[in-house]
């Protein structure tokens, strides 16, 4: 493992590094279509946590998103915070294959590539960086104008930066090996995309995958890669080490199909799946139904599968999903309830729960639920939004003013948040350390703003370090 923290430090520290990527996803949200859903977004933070534990991260923190965008792509922004598009979970043939690329870009990020990248540079100094990064994360308003201020920052070292970057690929390529490796993954999952990716590449009569765009990948790169991995055991998964990303991926399928044309064929049921079909097949049946129209045979497949895996959550909360689309709030709450005996704190259970509550008019209980959250998990921005609207139920207008603001912060909506403490604080029923609390948030956030001017355009993700 090269010396890498020196000179990467030199520039900036993590903490430094952690605090741009948290101003990055804000902006992500503000700017790009991400997936909501409570399960697949569960699914890749997992599936991430579970590789970067396998390596030295140097204290970083990781947070996993998924871009509702059918192109074949990820992409490793400042602070730990990574995006991969609908498109490569759709196209991966195996959760190994996604895996790779996932260990792929948490390898950029331990390895410090983006601030490497910028140190590269001829004598950069830091307030040019300070530039890119701004430019990066802020867009500045202006997709080309964006891409010019990076362009004429780094005028003069383009043979150096097209260097490194390859330099990177390798380096990221044999990290991301050894998380497989001791994550329980078959290493060669990892060649063998790309291999495939490089294949489907030469016959795409010019529609190119993003992903070998932004991830140069040649026949050498492939080979090294492939030799590496040779290195390591081979390993066999078991379908049942499978499950989730099966169900993951006929989620993310309904969810990529409503706004884009998905990479993957339709499915057409001439006639209902069996007992005795694969799970993931009896699953995507359930999900094409209209559980209103077929409220009976959609309950009825999911209660079987249920019977024959009662703890896995994608089926919990699909069976919750269509008694609440019939409008059964309390057998929604009782299901999801029991779900949460078995999982506490599970974020998409919880979720699904809180709305299940008010949507039944137990708001109260609905506040006591999401604040419970709010306090003991990271802030995930539907938390405050589902708090907002049980505040409101429940007739607490300043909490819920006040849940919005944060809503909307984390959403890289600033002004807006702004506004809703403003309104919070209007409502405050002459609380005065709530008071003093508002007033101190509505000034911190004006600070921000002074200091970072957010973007309004939606160039981020492409001038985030894809590689």
């Amino acid at each position: 493992m090269p010396d890498i923290g020196n000179t990467a430090d030199a520039i900036m520290s993590i903490d430094e590094e952690q605090k741009v990527g948290a101003e990055f996803m804000r902006s992500v949200r503000y700017n790009l279509d991400l997936i909501d859903d409570p399960i697949a977004n569960e699914y890749i933070q997992n599936l991430g946590s579970r590789l970067a534990s396998q390596i030295d991260s140097g204290g970083q923190s990781f947070t996993f998103f998924i871009v509702n965008d059918n192109s074949i792509n990820a992409f490793a922004g400042p602070g730990g915070y990574i995006g991969v598009h609908s498109g490569l979970i759709l196209a991966s043939q195996s959760e190994g294959e996604l895996a790779s690329v996932v260990a792929h870009e948490i390898a950029h990020v331990t390895q410090r590539h983006l601030v490497r990248t910028l140190s590269a540079s001829t004598n950069m100094t830091l307030p040019a960086m300070a530039a890119i990064i701004a430019a990066i994360i802020l867009g500045q308003g202006n997709g080309q104008i964006t891409e010019a201020v990076i362009a004429s920052t780094l005028a003069g070292t383009t043979q150096t930066q097209l260097h490194f970057s390859r330099i990177h690929e390798q380096e990221a390529d044999r990290v991301g090996i050894e998380m497989l490796a001791k994550s329980g993954f078959d290493p060669i999952e990892m060649p063998n995309f790309f291999e495939t990716l490089q294949k489907s590449h030469r016959y795409a009569d010019g529609n190119i995958p993003e992903f070998i765009l932004t991830h140069p990948v040649t026949s050498s790169r492939i080979a090294d890669s492939r030799g590496r991995a040779e290195q390591y055991k081979r390993v066999q998964r078991t379908p049942d080490q499978t499950i989730n990303y099966e169900l993951v991926k006929m989620r993310v399928y309904q969810i990529s199909k409503q706004k884009n044309n998905s990479p993957m064929a339709q499915a057409s049921f001439s006639t209902p799946p069996g007992r005795n079909d694969h799970f993931s097949k009896r699953y995507q049946y359930i999900l094409e139904l209209d559980p209103k129209k077929s409220y009976r045979e959609a309950s009825q497949a999911i209660a079987e599968l249920i019977k024959d895996d009662n703890e896995r959550v994608p089926y919990i909360v699909t069976q919750a999903e269509i008694e609440m689309a019939n409008e059964y709030w309390d057998k929604a709450c009782d299901i999801l309830k029991r779900g949460l005996l078995v999982y506490p704190d599970n974020v998409p259970i919880t979720l699904l729960y809180g709305l299940a509550l008010i949507k039944g008019n137990q708001s109260v209980q609905a506040m006591q639920l999401l604040e419970k959250q709010m306090r003991s998990s990271t802030p995930y921005p539907e938390y405050y939004k589902l708090h907002a609207e049980a505040a409101q139920q429940a007739g607490f207008l300043s909490e819920s003013f006040e849940s919005l603001g944060e809503y909307h912060y984390l959403a890289g909506n600033y002004h807006t948040a702004i506004k809703q403490f403003e309104q919070s604080l209007k409502e405050n029923n002459n609380n005065h350390i709530r008071e003093l609390k508002l007033k101190a948030r509505i000034q911190e956030i004006k600070t921000q703003v002074l200091n970072n001017q957010p973007a309004k355009e939606t160039s981020t993700e492409k001038l985030a370090f894809a590689g």
